[in-house]
Order: C-alpha cells, then structure tokens, then sequence
C-alpha cells in the first residue's frame, strides 16, 4: 500500500476529533478503503452511486467510482460517522 503524504498537518495529538485528524491519517483511511473495496469486490448500491456522484473527485482518477464509496457506506459506522461524514473527510 502506497500512502502520498502531502503538506498538511502531521502531527498527532490523538484526540478523538476527525476533523482535527492529521493528514497522514486521513490518507491511512482513504487508503484502507481501497483495500477493502479491491480485496471485499464492493457492489455499489443505489446510495454509493449517489455518494460518487456528490464526492469523487475527478482529479483523482481511477479507483473512485460507486466501488470505492460502497466500501465508504460499509466501513463508516466503524469510524463513528454517516457515510456522507466519512466521503466528505477523505
């Protein structure tokens, strides 16, 4: 797995507030998102096709489709968050 660090906020304070979350977490989630949507074989639902057309970012390429935000539906409970929370940070 290949995490690209821009310039950003790098330290940890570890304090529980994703919006203060240091980019190289940020990038660590994104990341273990596409894990789960390559290795799982996410198929995208009615609501991760909405989510792709409201976040995915068209610099970004390849690996954003409905996929990568069915993998953002699924996982985002785990990060105390709504899925549109989740796409919104990452």
């Amino acid at each position: 797995m290949i995490i690209a660090i821009p310039e950003g906020n790098l330290q940890d304070p570890d304090i529980l507030d994703v919006n203060k979350c240091p980019i190289w977490k940020v990038e660590l989630v994104h990341e273990m998102l596409h894990e789960w949507q390559m290795k799982r074989g996410c198929s995208p639902t009615v609501e991760a096709e909405a989510l792709c057309n409201r976040f995915s970012p068209a610099q970004c390429g390849h690996g954003h489709g409905p996929e990568f935000f069915q993998a953002v539906i699924e996982k985002a409970a785990y990060f105390g968050t709504t899925p549109e929370q989740l796409a919104s940070r990452i």
